[in-house]
């Protein structure tokens, strides 16, 4: 009995554990050291985030950018994106979603509950009991849904393009690098560094 009981046990946290996992179903980007999750219907296109590796880099002034080709190119030039969380100093603004190049959407800032259905949902939690420059400090979860409708092409095949920017509106100069900076423990200085830099990548996703 004791046998079957601690099976049992091990079972129900394993059970337990894949139903309050959040990264479950998700794939791992290392590019952008960030977890995804692309999937859709007959109306919507839906993308959700998971990163708990420097996650400060997607609530800073860069956000996280997504591109969208709809005919299966790795181009992001004059194609639908979007930009979320939107920064707005001094504060980040989960309230707010930037959207380019949709049809019959203007491009602007607008609210995530907006007439387009274009919808932003996130969260962004802090661990207090860990220094700020931590690798695993904070947690970022987010989800995006866009009408299938509102993208231009009608190809099933998507080029996605996700690009964190960090603290950079414009990307560092080719063969620039951030030294080391004045004052700073190494910890800091993979953190700066973490958050600084542009990172991206591409994904092909075959419409359902």
């Amino acid at each position: 009995m004791k046998v079957i009981a601690l099976l049992f046990s091990i079972l129900f946290v394993l059970y337990s554990h894949g139903q309050t996992n959040p990264k479950k179903g998700m794939t791992y980007d290392k590019e952008n050291a960030m977890y995804y999750r692309i999937t859709n219907d007959d109306k919507y296109l839906y993308l959700n985030f998971y990163k708990d590796e420097y996650a400060a880099k997607v609530i800073k002034p860069g956000g996280i950018m997504i591109f969208f080709n709809t005919v299966g190119e790795k181009d992001t030039l004059n194609v639908p994106n979007i930009l979320f969380p939107v920064y707005s100093y001094p504060n980040r603004d989960f309230e707010i979603i930037l959207a380019r190049g949709f049809t019959g959407v203007p491009a602007s800032k607008m609210s995530i509950y907006n007439k387009y259905g274009i919808t932003g949902e996130a969260k962004y939690k802090e661990i207090s009991t860990k220094s700020e420059y931590a690798k695993d400090y904070s947690i970022f979860e987010g989800k995006i849904s866009i009408p299938r409708k509102l993208l231009k092409d009608n190809s099933t095949m998507l080029s996605i393009m996700l690009l964190l920017r960090g603290v950079r509106l414009k990307p560092l100069p080719v063969g620039a690098n951030l030294g080391i900076l004045m004052n700073t423990t190494p910890e800091q200085n993979i953190y700066f560094s973490n958050i600084d830099y542009w990172t991206h990548s591409w994904i092909d996703y075959q419409l359902k």
